[in-house]
């Protein structure tokens, strides 16, 4: 929601500082660097936090831990920023690649998704443990 209401400012103040521009590929590019770029930043932080808080909640067995922002940032210290973020690239990566493969066949997808699925479960319960 926060991404998307900071496409909705400054995409528009992007596009009006940009008019008198007589190239179109020129006022695209000042769109995309005043307005997703940042919006593109604060998704990615609030992804961070989003991914261990609901990890968070899953542990702790209560809803209201998944906004207890002071702990979910004390746990990702703990574990380390570094293996953190690295944990949650390879993922990310897994389930490009994963997803990929519904083009081949939408059986064999789904019999890789649930592994993949497991996975990922077993693995956030690994990395909260850390």
């Amino acid at each position: 929601l926060i991404p998307i209401i900071l496409l909705i400012i400054l995409c528009p103040a992007a596009i009006h500082a940009l008019l008198p521009v007589p190239h179109p590929i020129a006022l695209i590019s000042g769109v995309i660097l005043l307005g997703v770029i940042p919006a593109l930043i604060v998704a990615f932080i609030i992804f961070i936090i989003g991914a261990m808080g609901i990890i968070h909640m899953i542990k702790t067995g209560e809803f209201i831990k998944a906004f207890a922002f002071g702990e979910i940032i004390d746990r990702i210290k703990s574990i380390g920023l570094g293996m953190y973020l690295a944990w949650l690239i390879v993922m990310f990566g897994l389930s490009i690649i994963i997803s990929s493969l519904s083009r081949v066949h939408w059986i064999v997808s789904s019999i890789i998704e649930v592994f993949y699925l497991v996975f990922l479960a077993r693995s956030a319960h690994y990395i909260y443990g850390l």
